[in-house]
């Protein structure tokens, strides 16, 4: 018992607990610190990468809306000329027949037909 009460005295009459306990907390302290640092890196490399994605992103919905815009225009330019050319068929389309009945009045079809 006495050995014992003599470890006691001299450990804590060296410091050694006292340095223990500062070891301990100072590894604590910076194994927090360490942490701390490596979250931020990574928010910092998050927030990055979002806006990386965010600039590509607007730039793709630029591109999309030009495309668009493009398509739109040639969509209405098309639809001006098939309205264009339906009126040139139905005037070729009433010619046509206007030529048959003169043709077939003139018996310029019958002759044809008989020969």
């Amino acid at each position: 018992m006495k050995e014992i009460a003599i470890a006691l005295v001299s450990l804590l009459g060296g410091g050694v607990i006292v340095q223990l306990f500062s070891f301990l907390n100072t590894a604590k302290a910076t194994r927090r610190q360490a942490e701390g640092t490596a979250t931020r890196t990574q928010v910092d490399s998050l927030e990055k990468t979002i806006n990386i994605l965010r600039a590509q992103l607007e730039k793709e919905m630029l591109r999309h809306e030009e495309e668009r815009s493009t398509l739109t225009a040639q969509v209405s330019s098309l639809q001006g000329k098939i309205t264009e050319l339906s009126g040139k068929v139905e005037a070729l389309s009433a010619e046509n027949n206007q030529l048959l009945l003169m043709l077939g009045r003139n018996g310029v079809l019958k002759a044809n037909a008989n020969a």
